[in-house]
């Protein structure tokens, strides 16, 4: 069964009100008996018999008597040296009783007298004996019934009982007043997440979400302003991934198309490079050397290069992931680009500083990575200048490969994600080469950067060893 947080508070105020008022009635009520048995009777008993004492007053059961209508609990009068009760206000046969009990007790202490249980505190007098004219020890005692003991209780408990219907009350009254502020943020951050799920996708009605949820936690509990602050978080995110869910079905589709044409492409241009190599070889058997078919193949290759990139965009899995050498790698890419950097007036150089520097991924999709930064390289530099790979371990066992040139650094819009698709510095360049490395480094579990200085741009990726 479900209780609302409201009836929660009340039943939970309620019950601490209704339990602490028993609990309070009960010990007031144990305290007022113990204060009544160990300072009222101890003192009637000391402060009557200096009373008597001192007005010089005879010992009778008259005396007795009226003492006892006076305090509201009986005397008696004991002579100590033969236990003989010389007045009391007890029936005849309790003053027996209590005549052959006080040698037990002493000055104080539990007494049964006529089927009655009796707190007796006692006071010793000297006097004079009025036949005799010796001074004898009297022994003053004042009885208190268990039934006066209880009867305070009883009124204790029954007075502080009688405060409980008020406590309750304005127990129950703070407890709805407590609710409300709990309940009130929570009713209306509940309309407002209802009202999100209904699709509203203007951007205007998300902020008007938003500035509810910070309104409805500002005036509540800390609590509440943490919720609200979570729900506006969530809201952000939730549109954050809505555009990245239309964003991913925009580029899934684009990978597709890409893929479908890229594949169709390469089948033709296999068959121009072939022919171009067979045209190559025929114009060296007639002597023919002008370097056209060589810049025809460099071209065939770079274009070969963008169409894998294109086939990239719809996949980029790792299942021919494994122990490969980083630095053969880059020895192969750089063997590869070689001839492109010396024709752009390009230095390019490998320091291998490592001698140990086995990654665990796809050794084909990492040399595309390096191919794609290098390239990258080159289009910096059109004027020409230097390239520097170097590849680093760390002490953490993740393998780093920087690849530096001296180019201008990289000149993005303010805002703008050089690896984000169709980011380029260059108006020729369709922008998917960084952001394919990106996926690929990304699958193989590393990741990618750049700094930039003015002496040039340096991208780096980072591959945890073998």
């Amino acid at each position: 069964m479900s209780i609302s947080i409201r009836m929660r508070t009340l039943i939970a105020m309620n019950l601490l009100v209704v339990t602490a008022a028993i609990v309070l009635g009960w010990m007031s009520g144990q305290i007022a008996g113990d204060v009544v048995k160990e300072r009222l009777v101890r003192e009637v008993a000391r402060n009557t018999a200096r009373f008597v004492h001192e007005r010089h007053l005879p010992f009778s059961d008259a005396l007795m008597n009226s003492l006892s209508e006076m305090f509201g609990m009986n005397f008696a009068t004991i002579r100590l040296s033969d236990g003989r009760v010389l007045g009391s206000s007890l029936p005849p046969q309790a003053a027996d009783e209590l005549q052959s009990q006080i040698a037990r007790i002493g000055s104080k202490g539990a007494v049964v007298l006529d089927e009655r249980n009796y707190l007796v505190e006692s006071h010793q007098i000297s006097r004079k004996n009025p036949r005799t004219g010796l001074n004898e020890q009297l022994q003053l005692c004042a009885l208190a019934s268990h039934e006066q003991f209880q009867d305070a209780r009883d009124k204790t408990f029954d007075r502080i009982a009688g405060l409980g219907i008020p406590a309750v009350l304005a127990a129950s009254i703070l407890a709805v007043g407590l609710s409300l502020t709990i309940t009130n943020p929570i009713g209306k951050l509940a309309g407002e997440m209802d009202r999100l799920a209904e699709g509203e996708t203007d951007e205007s009605a998300r902020e008007g979400h938003r500035a509810a949820f910070r309104k409805y936690g500002s005036g509540g509990p800390t609590e509440i302003a943490s919720l609200t602050a979570s729900f506006g978080h969530l809201l952000e995110r939730l549109d954050e991934a809505r555009s990245q869910l239309a964003r991913s079905e925009r580029l899934a589709a684009l990978g597709r198309i890409a893929a479908g044409v890229a594949h169709e492409l390469r089948n033709p241009l296999s068959g121009i490079k072939m022919n171009v190599r067979v045209l190559k070889d025929e114009l060296a058997d007639r002597g023919v050397t002008d370097g056209s078919a060589d810049l025809i193949l460099r071209e065939i290759d770079r274009m070969d290069l963008y169409l894998k990139e294109l086939m990239g965009l719809s996949s980029a899995n790792t299942d021919n992931a494994g122990p490969v050498d980083l630095g053969e790698l880059v020895r192969s890419a750089v063997s590869l680009m070689s001839g492109r950097c010396k024709h752009a007036g390009i230095e390019i150089r490998f320091e291998d500083q490592t001698s140990a520097a086995t990654i665990n991924a796809d050794g084909d999709q990492i040399r595309q990575v390096i191919i794609n930064l290098i390239v990258n390289a080159i289009e910096a530099m059109p004027g020409g200048g230097g390239i520097t790979l170097q590849v680093e371990t760390s002490e953490a066992g993740e393998v780093r490969l920087w690849v530096r040139d001296t180019g201008p650094g990289v000149q993005t819009d303010e805002g703008s994600d050089v690896f984000e698709l169709f980011t380029s510095t260059k108006g020729d360049n369709a922008g998917m080469g960084l952001y394919i490395s990106k996926r690929i480094i990304a699958a193989n579990g590393g990741r990618i950067g750049y700094e930039d200085s003015d002496s040039g741009a340096a991208f780096w990726f980072e591959l945890p060893g073998a």
